[in-house]
């Protein structure tokens, strides 16, 4: 046998033990399982829901204003003589606050009694006149009825032939002068009627002026109608100011509100509630740390989509809010049944929370309706729960229907 055939039969050998080995190695190489990932179980805490009837709380802003703000305008041009009190400071009722220059108040005064009286001579002058033109209207007439006989007469002569054409021509000449005087004495006396009205309209506005000058003159002293303080002061000693220049503006001091904007989910409680003839307060918390209550006084005639406003009455005691205020306030409305109460971290959105299945301790989404929030700063909610439902109030990033969980606490 060649030596070339020997080398082909080792390298065939050598193959087929390498390949018997291999196949052994494979047939008693031993199994393993595949790796069972298990699903992550979150550690949460839950509160144990109890249904109740709660009062909710309305978290409100609102700027404080006054029903009975004044903006005083100076009655006449002139200048400030004196002003007696300051920006933000408080008056009593009867204390003067601005003064004009009592020149600029008395001028206008005397210009108007001058008025009235030129008003009044030019009147009594025209009624003399018109005295006279009705006399004279009456000699016209009468003079006319002497023109009328005297052409009716020579009328019946000429036919008569007693008289002659031309005197007949020469009184009917004279009827028709007379006629034409008649007439201009009618029109005079038609024209001073409407003249005479004139004078007497322009009369009475001479005395309607100087009331009103005269009752600017008692203005040019402005005098507080009431107790109150002073928002701002618009002049200053020594200012020229023109006819309804803004001189001062001021305010009651008891007569502070507060207007809030009430959101349109929670008006229909709140309405019901004064319906049935609930006083309404909102509670003001201080700087000092101590609790103010603001009675709800009315409910603005006309809302909006934002919601409606609402007057809330800021008490005198609280003598440290000015007008323009910004002010944050809770309002607490009429108890409401079947709701119940959850921490802030248990609501997903604006309607929803989940509810924990504890057969299986997985999540359970739960749509809910948001009523405000309780004195505790919880949420109010409304839902179709019962008591002893377990709510997740541990606020997951990824929680959704069918998430796995386990309870580590139940908050109280």
């Amino acid at each position: 046998m060649s030596r070339k055939i020997k080398k082909s039969l080792i390298f065939i050998g050598i193959l087929f033990i390498l390949t018997v080995v291999i196949a052994f190695m494979a047939i008693t190489k031993p199994k393993t399982e595949a790796l069972k990932t298990k699903p992550k179980i979150w550690v949460v805490n839950a509160l144990r829901i109890a249904i109740d009837e709660i009062s909710p709380v309305y978290p409100l802003l609102g700027k404080v204003e006054s029903s009975s703000l004044v903006k005083a305008a100076a009655p006449v041009g002139g200048v400030i003589a004196s002003i007696w009190v300051q920006e933000g400071g408080y008056f009593k009722k009867g204390q003067p606050l601005v003064s004009l220059a009592k020149e600029d108040l008395d001028l206008p005064v005397a210009i108007a009694e001058a008025n009235l009286t030129s008003n009044k001579a030019k009147l009594d002058l025209y009624k003399l006149k018109a005295k006279t033109n009705k006399k004279n209207l009456k000699s016209e007439l009468t003079l006319l009825k002497i023109k009328e006989k005297n052409v009716d007469r020579n009328t019946k002569l000429t036919k008569r032939k007693l008289s002659s054409e031309m005197i007949l021509d020469k009184a009917k000449e004279e009827l028709i002068n007379q006629q034409k005087s008649v007439a201009m004495a009618r029109l005079l006396v038609a024209e001073q009627d409407a003249n005479l009205k004139q004078l007497q309209a322009a009369v009475q506005n001479a005395e309607i002026n100087l009331q009103q000058t005269k009752i600017n003159l008692t203005r040019g002293q402005l005098v507080a109608p009431f107790d109150g303080r002073v928002a701002k002061l618009l002049v200053a000693v020594g200012d020229r100011v023109n006819t309804g220049s803004g001189l001062i503006n001021f305010y009651a001091a008891d007569d502070l509100e507060l207007r809030v904007k009430i959101p349109q989910i929670y008006l229909s409680s709140i309405q019901q509630a004064l319906k049935n003839g609930e006083q309404l307060f909102a509670s003001y918390n201080s700087y000092a740390s101590k609790e103010f209550k603001l009675p709800l006084l009315r409910l603005a005639g006309q809302s909006s989509a934002s919601g409606l406003d609402a007057f809330l009455q800021i008490p005198a005691s609280l003598d440290n809010i000015t007008l323009g205020s910004i002010m944050q306030v809770n309002l607490v409305s009429a108890i409401l049944p079947n709701v119940f109460a959850v921490p802030y971290s248990a609501l997903y959105g604006f309607d929803k929370v989940f509810v924990i299945d504890e057969k299986t301790s997985q999540l359970v989404a739960l749509q809910v309706q948001k009523l405000g929030k309780t004195a505790n700063n919880k949420a109010l909610l409304r839902a179709n729960v019962k008591d002893g439902y377990l709510v997740l109030t541990t606020h997951l990033p990824n929680a959704i229907t069918g998430l796995k969980v386990v309870v580590e606490r139940e908050n109280e």
